[in-house]
Formats: structure tokens, sequence, C-alpha cells
């Protein structure tokens, strides 16, 4: 049996992968089924690719083993592997994977898709933490084998009974796709990923006696910033000192900023420190899929300037659209707009 996959990206000269028992295998007419995808960049791979808008492609197959195992991030009757696995998909490529029975035709004919046809542009940390090694099996030039294996030894943890232990069955990866997949306006995407923190913040003391998270000097709440600074620690990031407390109100401040006025707040370098909490979420992500973050964004070196920087007393604000966006250029970009001096009243 196999079913019709749509959107899936095979890394240049990766003819199939095989994930959990899962073979997934180009369609005879992919490269041009691949060109019908959008493409933000343009440039020279294993095919030459022009910028486009694009839509949803059927690039794929997938055969599904005679017997499935149960989904692990979505388990009940009928629920099986290939759930989790296409998230994962989705996740490393950047793009809305989905399946369809056969005849596709018919499925189409009958039914809307109501997915994301666009190409993620906020998940460049998570993607490029999947190492690559040469596939010296196959044929010249090689395929990318190091796409698979991570996969799979991502997969292999996520049914392991220590993950199950420690993240029960990982509810945090569907927020992340939400947050990070589907190009949602920025405010969202950032309370989307504070959500993410304060999840497994949650999961790292849900065994823990009430009395030993109270917080400093009996608090009965555990103050926002000291839950991040609890899941950097535990996951060895920098930002555990007092010190560092400060500057990480800073941003619980645009987190409440956004919940509570609907805007982001005033601040010297709000876009920036957006951006680099979106690209620390997926750090996050990495660290607990037992993967090596990507520094491909210089998250790390942007985070410790985050930390020493302490002034916090400018008068500018993000300029974002009706809808809470970025500005149209920034859009294009892929960037938060750089910040204005708000005028002030006569």
């Amino acid at each position: 049996m196999r079913k019709a996959v749509l959107n899936l990206e095979f890394p240049s000269w990766t003819k199939e992968i095989t994930i959990h028992g899962y073979r997934f295998y180009r369609v005879n007419n992919y490269e041009e089924r691949a060109k019908q995808l959008q493409h933000l960049v343009g440039g020279h791979f294993e095919f030459t690719i022009r910028r486009n808008t694009g839509g949803h492609s059927h690039t794929a197959y997938v055969e599904i083993p005679d017997s499935e195992p149960t989904s692990v991030i979505a388990p009940g009757p009928g629920s099986t592997a290939l759930t989790d696995i296409i998230l994962l998909l989705a996740l490393f490529t950047g793009r809305d994977v989905f399946t369809i029975d056969e005849p596709i035709e018919d499925a189409l004919a009958n039914g809307v898709l109501v997915a994301d046809p666009r190409e993620a542009q906020r998940l460049g940390v998570l993607i490029t933490s999947i190492k690559y090694r040469a596939d010296d099996a196959g044929d010249y030039p090689p395929g990318n084998a190091g796409f698979a294996e991570t996969i799979n030894a991502v997969y292999s943890w996520m049914r392991s009974p220590q993950w199950r232990r420690e993240y029960g069955p990982g509810h945090f990866l569907l927020l992340a796709k939400q947050a990070l997949l589907h190009n949602l306006p920025w405010s969202i995407a950032f309370t989307q990923c504070w959500t993410i923190w304060e999840h497994v913040y949650g999961l790292m003391t849900r065994n823990t006696p009430k009395r030993a998270i109270k917080g400093r000097k009996g608090q009965k709440r555990v103050e926002a910033a000291e839950k991040i600074q609890a899941v950097l620690k535990r996951y060895g990031l920098k930002g555990e000192t007092p010190k560092d407390r400060v500057r990480i109100r800073a941003l619980a401040a645009i987190r409440n900023s956004l919940v509570h006025e609907g805007r982001f707040p005033e601040g010297k370098s709000v876009g920036e420190d957006v951006q680099l909490f979106l690209n620390l979420t997926q750090f996050l992500l990495a660290s607990i899929l037992r993967l090596a973050p990507s520094n491909v964004m210089n998250t790390i070196e942007r985070f410790e300037e985050f930390l020493k920087d302490q002034e916090k007393n400018a008068t500018t604000e993000t300029r974002t659209n009706r809808d809470g966006s970025p500005g149209s250029d920034a859009a294009q970009a892929g960037q938060l707009p750089k910040l204005k001096r708000r005028p002030r009243p006569a």
C-alpha cells in the first residue's frame, strides 16, 4: 500500500529515504514537481531553481509497512507513526508535508487543501542542525545520507521509554510547527514560542514537590524569567545569573505586551530580541531532540550580546501592519523591521 506525499522536498541527489520502515521516494517527474513548490531564493543545486510563488505539489510516494506502530504524538485508535514522521519531515524541510490516499485525483476532487503551501522562513536553525553525510552507497553526485539517519535517530529517541518519562507525547513539537512553519505574524510566532518554553518548564517540574518550585523568598508563583532561566540551565545555555534575569525580563515584557495589549512594547531592540527568541527556541528543540544545534544564525553570539546589553531606556517601537505583522519590506526580507522613534505628543 502507498500514499501520495505532497510538498516533500528531498535533499539534492537523494532519490529516496526510509524512516522507521516507511519508504519515501520521488515521483517520476520530480524535477518538474519540485520546481512547482514555492522558492523564495533561486540558485543552482541539483536543479536550477527560480524564485516563484509556487503552491502545493505532489512530489513523492510513501510505501506503508504491513504492520504500523501507533503514533507517539497523537496516540489513539487508528493513529500511526506516519503522523509523527510527517511532522518531523515538515520541521526539518520547512514545508507543510502531508499525505493523500490514492487515487489522488479523487481525493483532491472531494476535498479542500487547508495546508500552507509556502516555504517556511523561520526554521533555519533547526533545518541546519541536520549534519550532512555523503551517501557513498548511491550514485554520483552523492545524496545526503545524513538526512534520513538524523530523522531516524530522532524518531527512535521519541519512541523510547525515557522520552515518554521526560516529554510525554512531545506536544511541544506540534506547537513548534504552528509557531515556526506557517509564517505567522511575528507577534503570534513569539507568543507561541513562549508557550513552548512554558510547556518544557512544566515537563521539567511536573514531578517536583511544589514547595521546591515556589521560587525565591516563598513566592507562590515562579517568575516567568526564572522559568526561562531554568530551561536555559537544563539545556546548557547561558543566562542563569541574577544579572541575566534582568535581561530575560525584557523578553517577558515583550510577551506580556503582546498578550495584554496586542502589540510590541517600546524598546531599543525589540525586533532583534524577538528574532533571537525564535532562534533560541529552535536551539531548545534541537537540544531536546539530541541534535547539535546549528549556530548558522549566530544565535550564541547574539544571545551573549543580549545578556550584556543593559540599555533599555530608549523610547522606540516596532513598525507593524494592521494585522501585527512586520512592515512589507521587512516581511519580504524575512526580518523584523528596524525600530523607529515614536513622535512625542505636542
